[in-house]
């Protein structure tokens, strides 16, 4: 618990013990779900966040530099290649209160960016008005988080062959994945297509084309290049259009994306 937050905590403590209690049972808040602007190398760390449910608000966020395992001090910088640890107090509005299995347990779950976070009791003024929320970040990429993702494809046309060029750019490239020395033999360059109905994977090297009247899947692998990181919110978007995506061992993004049938063979 960082130094300010505890002295604004006795503060509240102090003034809330004055005030009158309401009346009749609160509300039961059972989930927290914040976004949170990931921490960047050189900038002081996101002191708010954004709640996207009612009930609870954001109260104050407690940074912690796990190598250094040290809180942060006000305006003091990220520093890259650290893990760091967000320490999010979340208040329970008037009329409500935090669910809880006993005193000293609480019976929420929270999400930040779409992740599952630990929950725990905190300094308690009122019976279960304010928890503490607690996300990590393994480490902090030097050159910054890639938000987005946009890939240009050509769509599958009967009697063509799929699209397996190379893609590589300053923040991203596609490849494959290798696990003990095996990867998957029908992607290329980070590429696969699946017949959308089947799942039946083309083969690159055996020169398949697309067969008319069938719709495919595209599928490939993003990975970060140096000094940058992936995350579960990056957007990946296919000719303009999203995607679905997935962060995999917190390291690279594995992306689907549907296309409409090709045409009837002429």
């Amino acid at each position: 618990m960082g130094k300010k937050t505890v002295s604004v905590l006795l503060c509240l403590v102090l003034v809330l013990s004055l005030a009158p209690v309401a009346a009749g049972a609160a509300t039961t808040v059972n989930k927290v779900d914040l976004s949170l602007d990931y921490p960047e190398a050189g900038k002081t760390p996101p002191s708010t966040a954004t709640w996207n449910g009612s009930g609870y608000s954001v109260y104050a966020i407690d940074w912690e530099d796990l190598d250094e395992h040290r809180f942060l001090e006000p305006d003091e910088k990220i520093q890259a290649n650290h893990a760091y640890e967000a320490q999010i107090w979340v208040a329970a509005m008037d009329g409500y209160s935090f669910n809880c299995t006993d005193d000293n347990t609480p019976a929420i779950s929270a999400v930040v960016n779409g992740s599952q976070c630990q929950v725990s009791k905190a300094f308690e003024y009122k019976a279960w008005a304010m928890v503490v929320v607690t996300c990590y970040f393994s480490y902090v990429p030097a050159k910054g988080w890639v938000k987005s993702v946009d890939l240009t494809i050509p769509a599958p046309a009967a009697g063509q062959t799929p699209f397996y060029d190379e893609i590589v750019t300053d923040s991203y490239h596609l490849g494959n994945v290798y696990f003990s020395g095996y990867t998957d033999p029908n992607m290329k360059n980070g590429i696969s297509w699946y017949d959308t109905q089947t799942s039946q994977q083309l083969s690159p090297s055996a020169g398949e084309v697309f067969a008319p009247n069938t719709a495919y899947t595209f599928h490939c692998l993003v990975f970060p290049e140096e000094g940058y990181r992936l995350t579960e919110q990056t957007v990946v978007r296919v000719n303009g259009n999203i995607a679905r995506a997935r962060l995999d061992y917190d390291t690279f993004l594995a992306v689907m994306f549907d296309f409409p049938a090709t045409a009837a063979s002429s």
